[in-house]
């Protein structure tokens, strides 16, 4: 869940419009008793405040709960830790978003770190002989200093808990403690550096059983927190994995299909696998073995893109199997070349696009990686590194809900790995979509003083801009730039423009909403001018400022509606608005991933200057346009007609 903002990933993105939570996993007798095992479970849930704390995270603590075996040893850390206090936040039947208190099994703490570290002691004492569980549901961030392998667990009352944080605490146990860790919010892949030594992933392996599974790479945010209290319509990582895993959705439906390896249980990584194929939403999970092959198996990107896919799925697992043949059917992929035809398409889509497509493609060629580099470590890895990975992936094979097998000790790792040489800026430019800082919305208000009866379409366009303000800072240059504290929408009968950008305020024309009452992009660019604020010094040319707008509206919100086509015979870079927002889309995804994010900051500072095209792309901009409009199609072509008179 989200995110340095704090905010709900809106419905649009964590929710889809069908019904039906999961087609779930492991046929079961829904009257069968629930297994018994020894299991401690620490649960940890809730936003940062009030206004984040969505009922979809009290949901999926009530849910992960009901799971648990009848005597684990659980304790739940939510919000303030005061069951009376109204701190859950839903939408009402009228659409409007209140509050009440929680309705949990039990609460125990606060969601604060020193609530954590108290539930590691009194776990070491009273449950140290027993498999650990920890989960965690709630909002994630970056990490304020860019280090993405060091991200944070939102906590309430604006506490932070990183992967260190994280490391740390574990640490408080029994080193033969086997720990299962599983995280579903933003950006919590780098928590995948728990299986590193203090979660540093230039450290060598830690000294005890831990795996984990999270919803999302390091760099994306993930979805979930909802105020929606529908439980039927959640899409999202907690649902389908521990669907699959328990054989229960959350309404309580038997859930079939995901024993794979037809042994007659499900285990975690089996589950994982489920998730990857089924879970229709942004999220692009990651567990901890691929984490481990990242660092240790040596083999080129190169070479794994070239790998043919008959010899892919050769290599999988019968997990891995399905989740890569339904991925491929999914993107409509075919031939042996797949591979390497997925991972072109992957050096030109944004590592933060929320396109379906797209989201696919990353967990495609992830996966794809993921089987060529563990072949590589089985067949040619250090023996003492190939036997701590089948302990890993051993225990990423159990189910701490039905009792996962007695962990064997963890062979030493005998010759230290080199740690592989950091990546030069320009290479981490290119392969890493580069993110801002996502911040909170401000106040929202609306003035339709002057045209009462737009206020229904006020009112849409209030939650609009409410939702997406976190969404779109995190593409431009937002690190140091202060947000205003309110935003007003003003409807006005007489505006000569659709709308225009004052400061904190934005105008709107009733007459162009009259006529075009769905233009909520109109909106979104307008609100892209907001978050630029950039300043009366320096050159900002006019066309670069509205290609940026227009970017955000056509790649970002508008993302799945057909673009606007530019005519290649009359069309230049400076034409501003679509025509500049494809050509600078283009650049940035061909050649630096950082570029709008880098254009936009240095407006905001006024040190922007044209050059700045070569200096990030190696080319000026007369030389890119050159490029960039030979892949622009031409107008369709149409026939003249003459008139003649009979």
């Amino acid at each position: 869940m989200k995110s340095t903002s704090h905010v709900s990933l809106v419905t649009i993105l964590a929710l889809a419009a069908s019904a039906g939570v999961c087609q779930a996993t492991f046929a079961a007798d829904k009257n069968a008793p629930r297994p018994d095992t020894p299991l401690s479970a620490l649960i940890v849930g809730g936003g940062p405040d009030i206004k984040h704390n969505q009922v979809a995270i009290e949901s999926n603590v009530v849910y992960v709960r009901s799971l648990l075996p009848p005597s684990a040893d659980t304790r739940i850390l939510f919000a303030d830790g005061n069951p009376k206090s109204e701190t859950v936040l839903y939408e009402n039947r009228r659409h409007n978003e209140v509050t009440r208190a929680p309705k949990l099994p039990a609460l125990d703490a606060p969601t604060v770190p020193a609530s954590v570290e108290s539930a590691m002691d009194l776990t070491a004492k009273t449950a140290a002989d027993k498999p650990s569980l920890l989960y965690f549901t709630g909002h994630g961030s970056p990490n304020d200093s860019g280090d993405v392998d060091n991200n944070k667990f939102d906590m309430w009352d604006k506490n932070e808990f990183t992967v260190k944080n994280l490391a740390s605490s574990i640490g408080k146990l029994p080193a033969k403690t086997p720990v299962t860790v599983v995280m579903a919010q933003c950006f919590s892949g780098s928590f995948g550096n728990l299986i590193f030594q203090n979660g540093d992933p230039v450290a060598p392996l830690t000294d005890r059983n831990i795996c984990g599974f999270f919803a999302s790479i390091a760099q994306r945010p993930a979805a979930g927190c909802t105020t929606e209290i529908n439980q039927k319509n959640y899409r999202d990582f907690t649902s389908y994995f521990f669907a699959a895993l328990s054989g229960e959705d959350r309404l309580g439906k038997l859930t079939t299909g995901a024993d794979y390896n037809n042994d007659g249980k499900v285990g975690m990584d089996e589950a994982f696998a489920y998730t990857i194929i089924n879970d229709d939403s942004i999220d692009t999970p990651v567990c901890t073995s691929d984490v481990f092959l990242r660092r240790y198996a040596k083999i080129s990107d190169d070479a794994i893109f070239k790998t043919p896919y008959s010899q892919v799925i050769a290599w999988a697992t019968p997990g891995q199997h399905a989740a890569i043949e339904a991925l491929s059917d999914q993107l409509k992929l075919t031939g042996d070349g797949r591979v390497g035809d997925a991972y072109k398409t992957f050096a030109t889509t944004m590592l933060a696009s929320f396109e379906t497509k797209d989201v696919r493609v990353i967990r495609f060629v992830r996966l794809a990686k993921t089987i060529v580099l563990s072949h590589e470590m089985v067949t040619n890895g250090d023996e003492s590194l190939k036997a701590r990975y089948d302990a890993l992936k051993g225990a990423e094979a159990g189910n701490p809900l039905t009792g996962p097998a007695a962990p064997s000790p963890l062979p030493a790792v005998i010759a230290t790995p080199k740690t592989p040489d950091a990546p030069t800026p320009a290479f981490l430019a290119h392969q890493t979509f580069t993110l801002g800082k996502m911040l909170p919305p401000p106040v929202v208000t609306i003035d339709v003083t002057d045209a009462p009866e737009t206020k229904a379409w006020a009112e849409n366009a209030q939650k609009i801009v409410t939702e997406w303000f976190p969404l779109i800072t995190p593409f431009l240059a937002t690190d140091h730039w202060k947000a205003p504290k309110t935003l007003k929408l003003i409807l006005k009968h007489e505006n000569d423009a659709p709308a225009y950008t004052d400061g904190d305020g934005i105008t709107i024309s009733a007459q162009w909403i009259t006529d075009h009452p769905d233009d909520f992009g109109m909106v979104i660019h307008e609100l892209t001018h907001v978050i630029q604020g950039y300043p009366d010094k320096g050159d900002k040319p006019g066309w670069l400022v509205e290609g940026i707008a227009d970017y955000i509206r056509f790649w970002r919100y508008e993302s799945d509606v057909p673009r606007p086509r530019i005519d290649p015979t009359k069309a230049k870079y400076t034409d501003a608005y679509r025509t500049t927002a494809a050509f600078i889309a283009w650049a940035q995804g061909k050649y630096d991933r950082s570029l709008i994010l880098r254009l936009d900051g240095a407006l905001k500072t006024g040190d922007y200057h044209d050059a700045m095209f070569e200096q990030i792309t190696g080319k000026n901009l007369d030389a890119l346009w050159s490029e960039f409009i030979k892949t622009v199609p031409p107008p369709p072509h149409r026939p003249s007609v003459t008139m003649t008179i009979s």
